[in-house]
């Protein structure tokens, strides 16, 4: 008889009939189960019915956290640091692969009540225990690296990934190097290589902090000797070399030949080398030293020598750009000019569209500096352009900063150190061999020397330290020849030329060489490519491109050539070619969607911690952002130094008469207070008349000064000046909270002058009056002569500029505070990693300072006892087991998949463990017991090693397979190789604790 068929229904508010023959159902109950679920499934057929509730699982859990809480069928208790979990064993044994190996395979803590947990902070611990029954845990500053470490001890991969996340989100070139040493104890192979990624993009940053003062020599050597350190110059390097030698020089400076000579000097320029690094002290007296200075000078003084020293040291540092590929203006199809801009993502091999610039540019220049993509010039169909926008790749917009000198179309731009050069091009009359400098620090140009030929449509390039000027034409005809630009010297110097005439073509600098691509001869439109070698001085060919490009951009991206669009001959070009310097050949990649030639390049970094962490720190990272303004062009913080410093002056200058009243005993001074009156002054008080019952006599009219006054005015006038001084004083600290009290004391001066000066509008007719009795008024006379309502006019106008003058400078505090406030939050947002002190090798490094309140606490907690640098964690039931040996664990584990590794362990561990459960059995009848585990879980062994923790983030490559250490990797037979042959042999294996029956 065949199976009846099984028809899946969904119930969602919907109206059912089923009208099967032997069926009878109670929709009733289904529509009432239905009304429960959001979507609730049913299978059924002539015979039965299954019903499937989908939130039931979901909420369980919440109720069995409830239950946990209410202390109710807890079955363990979990210690660790003299403090106590209860849990279910259910519970755990279901959601974290280490207790499913510890109880589900009758080893001793399955039968334990409590079992003692080591190596996990307390803190951790919990809110693993949480994550359990809710599924969520809360990561901040203060926990994330304890319950990482605790993750990747209790094998929770997830938990560990987002721990890894959230680190990288926090990367800072303050804490990358402690996070790259955290990572590399948990052996987390991919956060390491992500901070390591982030130390070679930001090595200039990174070396200026104390993390890096504090590292070895080992490590020092190894920075100082990497080939991918991205920095703008060679001189970079050398000074983050001298800073680390300085930092303890008495016992460092032995090691300086050894350290200088990992720098590559002969990349430095000759007058750097004749500046700086021969006045350096300890390399005068440094034989070593000298010797590799000397090679540097001869290697710039005597090319012909080139090729006897030739070596690292000669080799430019491969910093290979990884970004995004913007293409900028150019043409369409129609050949009219475009402010389109879209960029290239060469992960996932994409074209999006991006802001358009605000104005239409074709055969512009394009350069990049510091995420910042500059569009130079160009043609926008009817005219040159002198005009200069920026594209910030982190904001997304567009900005114009100051124009250039000379307007100019098919121009060629490039970047250099903190600089950008613009040479050449075309003004709409003639052909321009004039150069002009942008400091975009200053927002300003400059000219510089003229090239020795006028170039139109060539290219434009920096490498090392130089710019080259290749190719282009006059107008009459095309160059094949090279010059290069000292910017020490302003010259320009003849340079072997190219083997081909070239105009319109494109440059790029890969790996220290020189690439020019396509372009056009006077007679053919060319795809070969051919490279240059700064150090043999020499071109030779390349692989040639797949098609004929001229009018072609290219740019250099992830360590391969990208040639983007050009004219053909015949049309406009949509295409895009990448070159593989290893395997010397050219493929094509995804095609433009808005542009076809005469397009402008430029890669803007894509590195997503960088990004973030600057996104982050931008309002505060500078002190040119405008939302942190004041009077035009000063910044809070220095508007508010500045008020503090006026008030200062005011305090001294009020003291000082003080002071001089109490010196000259000829002014008469009263002991006396006020008898006759027993009123405070008031704004009427200082109208002489003769009905005026309240007026006061003034000092003017022949009041004394009464030591009262004196007392009085020297306790307000230090009060004062006490609460500058702290104001003053945080300002520079950058200590937002010293600014409080003098944020309040003018609020409160603001106050009492507005109540005040309110006071005299009632006696604003009488205002000549009142300018008349009090005779020391500036313009005294003037004011008499205007009449009342004019003098009421300026009595008011006076007032209110007055009133917003002094509330315009509260503000201005007040915008200080909150840019302090925000610096300070900035800070502590940022993660630290404490290095703990280890042994020799690392004797330098510092440890937690517990003064500092930015540095995460509790480290020592979290790292337990381990000794040194740890790998990772073994779970504490098997330490009695592998002992002190040190990850990898034994070659029987090597390959046993998590869940299995962790049952293997455990149950071996057992054999020795002796945490609760007092164990009589005789040694001889310990002999031949074999851990209590499934076949199984031996048949399910893979090639894995489980000894790694790996932090599998989205934005990292994947984990390595590598094993950390191979030293371990055929150890002495122990106990867990016992157990594991002893699965294979027995189909029943007796439990690791032997019961009653089996001890007699």
């Amino acid at each position: 008889m065949s199976k009846p068929k099984l028809e899946r229904t969904y119930l969602n508010d919907m109206d059912w009939n089923y009208d099967g023959p032997d069926t009878l159902v109670n929709w009733n109950a289904i529509e009432s189960a239905a009304s429960t679920s959001t979507r609730n499934v049913l299978e059924m057929n002539n015979e039965n019915l299954v019903f499937q509730q989908n939130d039931l699982f979901p909420s369980a859990f919440p109720i069995m956290a409830d239950i946990r809480r209410q202390g109710k069928l807890c079955d363990v208790i979990l210690k660790v640091d003299g403090q106590h979990f209860s849990a279910h064993k259910i519970v755990l044994a279901s959601t974290i692969p280490y207790f499913h190996a510890m109880f589900m395979n009758d080893m001793i803590e399955s039968r334990n009540k409590e079992i003692e947990i080591k190596c996990i902070d307390a803190t951790a611990l919990e809110a693993l225990i949480n994550f359990a029954y809710s599924g969520k845990v809360t990561l901040d500053k203060n926990n994330v690296q304890s319950i990482m470490i605790g993750a990747s001890y209790l094998q929770l991969n997830k938990v560990r990934d987002a721990c890894a996340n959230y680190l990288l989100q926090r990367i800072h070139p303050q804490n990358a190097l402690g996070f790259r040493h955290f990572a590399e104890s948990l052996g987390c192979s991919t956060l390491a290589d992500s901070a390591e990624k982030y130390i070679e993009s930001y090595f200039h940053e990174v070396s200026q902090h104390e993390e890096y003062l504090n590292l070895s020599l080992n490590e020092v050597k190894d920075m100082l000797s990497k080939n991918d350190l991205r920095v703008e110059s060679e001189e970079q390097v050398f000074e983050a070399c001298m800073r680390w030698v300085k930092h303890d020089i008495e016992r460092r400076k032995e090691h300086l030949p050894e350290l200088l000579s990992l720098v590559r000097l002969p990349l430095l320029t000759p007058l750097y080398i004749t500046d700086r690094v021969r006045n350096e002290e300890q390399i005068r007296y440094s034989i070593q030293c000298r010797d590799l200075v000397d090679e540097a000078l001869t290697f710039h003084l005597i090319p012909e020598r080139r090729a006897l020293i030739q070596s690292f040291r000669t080799e430019p540092r491969v910093s290979d750009i990884k970004g995004y590929i913007y293409v900028v203006g150019g043409l369409n199809r129609h050949g009219d000019s475009l402010s389109t801009v879209e960029y290239y993502d060469p992960k996932l091999d994409k074209w999006t569209m991006a802001p358009p610039m605000t104005m239409m540019r074709s055969r512009l220049g394009v350069a990049v500096l510091k995420s910042k993509l500059y569009a130079f010039g160009g043609y926008n169909g009817k005219d040159r352009l002198s005009s200069v926008e920026v594209y910030d790749a982190i904001r997304k917009e567009w900005s114009m900063v100051t124009p250039m000198i000379c307007k100019r179309s098919a121009l060629g731009a490039t970047a250099l150190g903190d600089i950008i050069y613009v040479c050449g091009g075309y003004d709409g009359v003639t052909s321009l061999n004039s150069v002009e400098r942008y400091h975009p620090s200053t927002n300003s140009w400059c000219s510089l020397a003229p090239m020795n030929k006028s170039r139109s449509a060539g290219a434009v390039i920096a490498c090392q330290g130089y710019i080259y000027a290749l190719g282009g034409h006059d107008g009459l005809s095309i160059f094949d020849s090279v010059e290069r630009y000292n910017p020490a010297t302003n010259t320009w110097t003849e340079a072997p030329p190219m083997l081909t005439r070239r105009c319109r073509l494109g440059v790029a600098m890969l790996g220290g060489k020189l690439f020019a691509c396509g372009g056009y001869d006077g007679s053919s439109f060319l795809q070969t490519v051919e490279m240059y070698d700064p150090n043999t001085n020499k071109w030779q060919y390349v692989a040639p491109m797949n098609a004929q490009r001229s009018r072609v951009a290219l740019t250099a991206n992830m360590g391969k050539l990208w040639a983007v669009g050009g004219y053909d001959g015949i049309s406009n070009l949509v295409t895009v070619e990448v070159y593989d310097p290893k395997a010397d050949k050219w493929t094509y990649a995804a095609d433009m969607i808005a542009h076809e030639g005469g397009v402008g390049l430029g890669v803007a970094e894509d590195n997503e911690e960088g990004i973030l962490m600057f996104a982050m720190r931008l309002k505060l990272a500078s002190d040119r952002n405008k939302e942190w303004r004041c009077c035009g062009c000063l910044h809070v913080r220095t508007a508010t130094i500045m008020f503090g410093i006026w008030h200062l002056v005011l305090h001294i200058l009020a003291l000082t008469v003080l002071v001089l009243v109490m010196r000259n005993h000829h002014i008469n001074i009263k002991r006396q207070e006020f008898q006759q009156n027993d009123f405070l002054p008031t704004p009427l008080s200082k109208v002489k008349d003769d009905d005026n019952p309240y007026y006061l006599p003034t000092t003017q009219d022949g009041r004394p000064i009464y030591s009262s006054d004196i007392d009085m005015g020297a306790l307000m006038t230090g009060f004062t000046l006490s609460i500058t001084l702290v104001m003053v004083y945080g300002t520079i600290k950058g200590k937002a909270t010293h600014l409080l009290p003098f944020f309040c004391l003018q609020l409160f001066d603001f106050a009492i002058t507005t109540l005040t000066a309110t006071g005299y509008f009632c006696y604003l007719r009488s205002a000549h009056r009142l300018i008349a009795e009090h005779w020391n008024l500036p313009l005294r006379h003037e004011l008499l002569q205007l009449s009342p309502h004019v003098l009421t006019f300026l009595v008011l106008l006076s007032f209110l500029m007055s009133i917003i003058w002094k509330a315009y400078w509260i503000c201005v505090v007040w915008r200080c505070y909150k840019y302090l406030t925000l610096r300070q939050q900035s800070a502590r947002s940022t993660v630290h990693y404490i290095i703990p002190e280890t042994g020799e090798g690392t004797s330098g490094r510092r440890g937690r300072h517990p003064s500092d309140p930015d540095y995460l606490f509790d480290q020592e907690a979290a790292f337990g006892g381990f000794p040194g640098a740890v790998k990772q964690t073994p779970p504490p039931s098997y330490r009695d087991v592998v002992g002190d040996m040190p990850p990898p664990y034994p070659a029987e584990l090597v390959g046993v998949g998590p869940s299995v590794a962790a049952a293997t362990m455990a149950a071996a561990a057992a054999a020795s463990s002796t945490a609760t459960v007092e164990r009589e059995t005789p040694q001889a009848a310990r002999t031949d017991m074999a851990p209590a585990a499934s076949v199984e879980s031996i048949d399910g062994v893979s090639s894995s090693t489980t000894s790694r923790v790996e932090a599998n983030v989205e934005v990292i490559p994947g984990p390595s397979s590598e094993p950390i250490n191979e030293q371990a990797a055929t150890p002495a037979p122990s106990p867990l190789a016992e157990a594991a042959a002893a699965k294979v042999d027995a189909t029943e294996a007796p439990s690791t604790v032997p019961t009653p029956e089996a001890q007699k």
